[in-house]
């Protein structure tokens, strides 16, 4: 399972009105201390990103992060680990933050949105305030061995300005869940499952289209076997699928629904106590319901890990990538052509003291692309998300993105294009001050845009947020 992130951009907002927030949390055992931790929003492959019009709540996974990861890098991690290898929570702990002391908690969020180009459109540029209002629920199970999460959210937001959609209120639903259980000291498997049902784009995401095309659902499924052989060889299978759809747009979704599998193995060595090197090879495949393109790719990978320090871990993993993607013919056929491209992925965290953590991940590999008329794209992502608890009551945290995305060569199809490339990227920054014990308030601003080859696909997003939210 992984995370991924969200835009959101720079200005005050006009007017609009933040009503009531209550917030309903039952535990067996009620928690003492500030209310959770904001967590950064990061999300999977595919799904649209959170905005801060409908971001996760604390202790849910967020969207962007999503709960797998499809593009190769990610899926060769261990499913309950992002891209970084951090916990798919980030820095707060568990998927839904439960704890022996918590069985469940309700929340309610809301939200007051100013979004300077609610249509991501360079040249229909318009700009929307918005009021989101999120209930939600969290559950977990720990029984011995086990481990149980799940968790659900709706939000329902008014736009005063319609964005051409002719729709003032549009809703967001999402769900996550995870089970981990350990069958001995060497043997654990994990499952998790993501779903998000929304209208917002995904720039936050490793992968998925960057622009606002209409109510879609992503469905993001992760599951691993991790097995220590000897107590210096180990292993990890992974293995994943992204599936996408489109609602209420039909030529989008002739263009972008499609399913990703991804499988991963992974053989790991222990040459020092903080050093092991591992080697491994991951098949990554997208298929589209309608249009005639994808790709199936073969990666092969050596690499290491390294333990600098206890609080410092870095993984370095580098190899190569055949990949098969599908020619359309002018007679309407598809058939395949193949390119080789290298395949490099670095990441690395680090605990800062007790009150902050960083993480970041570069990554260049084939990953699937929104453009109708190519199979793929060479992307070179980079992310990294800080988070620092300043004092008890209050928490920050600091996300950015950036993605290159090539697409040429045998990656691309069009007759009248041979080639172009694309640059998403999204910075994202946040305040939660807990005022009373179930009460917080809540600061959020996100710059996000697109910078294309393509006519008419570029733009620039501002949003900045405030919220209120509680947990009893």
């Amino acid at each position: 399972m992984t995370l991924s992130w969200t835009p959101v951009m720079l200005r005050l907002p006009a007017t609009g009105l933040i009503t009531l927030c209550l917030l309903l949390s039952c535990r067996l055992i009620e928690a003492d201390g500030p209310a959770l931790a904001s967590a950064a929003t990061q999300f999977s492959p595919n799904t649209p990103v959170i905005s801060p019009s409908n971001a996760p709540l604390p202790g849910m996974l967020s969207p962007a992060s999503g709960a797998s990861a499809a593009t190769p890098s990610a899926m060769a991690l261990p499913a309950e680990t992002s891209s970084t290898g951090t916990s798919i929570s980030g820095s707060n702990g568990p998927l839904l933050e439960g704890s022996a002391h918590k069985f469940y908690t309700f929340t309610v969020d809301l939200r007051e949105t100013y979004d300077d180009n609610v249509n991501t459109s360079g040249s229909n540029k318009q700009a929307s305030e918005e009021t989101t209002l999120s209930p939600s629920i969290l559950v977990d199970f720990p029984i011995e061995n086990t481990e149980i999460s799940a968790g659900y959210t709706f939000g329902l937001t008014y736009y005063s300005n319609t964005a051409g959609t002719g729709q003032n209120l549009q809703y967001t639903n999402s769900f996550d869940a995870q089970v981990r259980h350990d069958f001995s000291e060497r043997l654990s498997l994990n499952a998790s499952d993501s779903l998000l049902d929304s209208t917002e784009p995904n720039i936050f995401g490793t992968t998925g289209t960057p622009y606002r095309n209409g109510q879609n659902i992503s469905n993001a499924f992760s599951s691993g076997a991790s097995m220590q052989w000897t107590p210096l060889v180990g292993s990890q299978t992974t293995y994943g699928n992204t599936l996408v759809r489109y609602l209420d747009n039909p030529s989008i979704s002739a263009a972008e629904d499609s399913l990703e599998n991804t499988l991963s193995e992974t053989v790991s060595f222990t040459v020092v106590p903080t050093i092991s090197v591992n080697l491994g090879g991951i098949f990554d495949e997208i298929a589209y319901d309608s249009n005639p393109r994808g790709y199936t790719s073969y990666t092969g990978f050596v690499g290491g890990t390294w333990q600098a320090l206890p609080n410092v871990t870095t993984s370095l993993r580098a190899g190569g990538s055949y990949t098969q993607s599908k020619q359309l013919l002018p007679s309407g056929q598809a058939t395949n052509t193949a390119t080789t491209s290298p395949y490099v992925d670095l990441s690395g965290s680090w605990q800062i003291g007790q009150r902050s953590s960083l993480t970041g991940d570069y990554s260049h590999e084939v990953t699937p692309s929104d453009y109708f008329g190519s199979n793929g794209q060479i992307s070179d992502r980079f992310s990294a998300n800080f988070n620092y608890l300043i004092t008890p009551q209050l928490t920050s945290h600091v996300q950015v993105t950036y993605t290159n995305g090539d697409i040429t060569g045998g990656l691309i199809y069009s007759s009248g294009l041979s080639s172009y490339t694309e640059v998403t990227y999204g910075a994202d920054a946040g305040l939660s001050y807990n005022f009373v014990k179930y009460f917080s308030l809540t600061f959020d601003i996100s710059l996000s845009g697109v910078s294309s080859g393509l006519p008419d696909s570029s733009y620039t997003r501002d949003q900045v947020t405030f919220g209120l939210r509680g947990t009893y």
